[in-house]
């Protein structure tokens, strides 16, 4: 009974052993090496012949951009800093920097952005930095920034043109570090969108603004210290959800939301925290209407735990009318 017991104890390591070399072998054939044929590569000091592979990169971003869209492969960039501009990302092209601490790009002309994003492009890994603006969304583009540091750009950090609202044309943002740029973290006109996990401060500007007619979340988020405002919302058109954000010591009140009279919602959730703004926490404006308190609080939905404290005014404003 022991040897039979033994037996199949050794016959079940042996089986056991194979499965897991088969499974090895196959893990490693098909795991991207280094001078995967997907890949083309970019190096800062590139120089000889430039080919695109990982021995012979290009030295230019936009070249090696222009080879992954024709022949459909996706573009590393290898560490280093980067002097370069204008850079288009054509369609279904991604740009990796494999690290954000390792690769910086520096733009060279302050009257563009550094990178100007079209539809199903993806940036990972990278900074981006001191452009007119960081990076450029094109207008009904599909977007992924994925890990990334844009800062010290002149005006905003990531400006987005409008697009369609269906999930084919969302701008998705997440573990993305913006700040010290000379206007707005992000500026977006009408959206659909995703935001998690950022850090967005010290911007010269608003920390967050989507125009009306916008849906989409923003969650697992922190906002501080923006010269004017944490967020800048409008209910018109919007279906907006706020949820686990710290949005404290901004320059005016934590959110602001604005309202023409028409319909949609803005909810924050419970796990969401407004302090230490120098206004409100949250301030309410009539833009050109007269919206009463039943109109608020069907349009504006504070979770009875959302925590406030040390803003300068009220954690919540009166309704005020304003025309501009």
């Amino acid at each position: 009974m022991i040897k039979t017991s033994a037996t199949k104890l050794n016959t079940f390591l042996k089986t056991a052993i194979i499965v897991l070399v088969i499974f090895l072998t196959v893990f490693f054939n098909f795991t991207p090496q280094a001078d995967a044929k997907d890949y083309v590569y970019a190096a800062p000091n590139a120089s000889g012949e430039m080919t695109g592979e990982k021995k012979k990169p290009f030295k230019s971003i936009q070249r090696a951009i222009d080879a992954a869209e024709k022949d459909d492969k996706k573009v590393i960039l290898l560490p280093g800093t980067y002097y370069e501009n204008n850079i288009d990302l054509w369609d279904d092209v991604i740009l990796d920097g494999l690290d954000k601490n390792k690769v910086t790009i520096i733009g060279e002309n302050e009257h563009k952005a550094v990178i100007t994003m079209y539809d199903d492009s993806e940036i990972q890994n990278l900074t981006i930095r001191n452009g007119k603006r960081g990076v450029y969304v094109a207008e009904n583009a599909d977007v992924l920034i994925w890990d990334c540091r844009i800062n010290d750009n002149d005006k905003d950090g990531i400006k987005v043109e409008e697009a369609k609202i269906d999930d084919k044309h969302r701008l998705n943002i997440q573990k993305t570090i913006i700040a010290y740029n000379g206007w707005n973290g992000i500026y977006a006109k009408q959206r659909n969108f995703y935001l998690k996990d950022n850090f967005i401060y010290k911007n010269g500007w608003d920390g967050i603004e989507f125009d009306k007619n916008s849906e989409g979340t923003i969650k697992d988020t922190k906002i501080k210290e923006n010269d004017g405002l944490g967020i800048r919302l409008t209910i018109d058109g919007s279906w907006i959800y706020i949820k686990d954000c710290t949005i404290r010591d901004n320059d005016k009140s934590g959110i602001e939301v604005r309202s023409k009279g028409g319909n949609g919602k803005i909810s924050l959730d419970r796990k969401t925290k407004l302090y230490k703004n120098e206004d409100y926490g949250i301030v309410r404006l009539n833009d050109g209407t007269d919206k009463d308190q039943d109109y608020w609080n069907d349009h504006l939905k504070i979770d009875s735990d959302v925590r406030f404290w040390d803003n300068d005014k009220d954690p919540v404003s009166d309704i005020i009318k304003v025309d501009c």
